[in-house]
């Protein structure tokens, strides 16, 4: 029963929401006004080895680095949403 219901409001949703092809491009447009293409590389990134690599990895996930020793950068900062996070962040003292 959920399901039927899911599909059908998801297809009102999506049938609601069909946008021609002059308004893609314009959106595209102004998009592109504040949004780069991603580099192939970081700068710098000629520079990194397999060690700093590793460093980094384990400075992301240590928990010790935060000021109660419970919240590491991963715990915030979510890899999954490109680095953001829904928390509010407080400055440390």
């Amino acid at each position: 029963m959920h399901t039927k219901l899911g599909a059908v409001l998801l297809s009102g949703l999506l049938a609601a929401s069909v946008v021609d092809a002059a308004s893609i491009n314009l959106i595209a447009r102004k998009a592109n006004r504040y949004f780069q293409p991603l580099l192939e590389q970081m700068p710098g990134a000629e520079n990194d080895t397999p060690e700093r690599i590793a460093l980094g990895r384990r400075l992301y996930f240590d928990p010790r680095l935060s000021i109660n020793d419970t919240q590491s950068c991963a715990t915030w900062q979510q890899c999954s949403r490109g680095g953001q996070s829904s928390h509010v962040c407080r400055r440390s003292r």
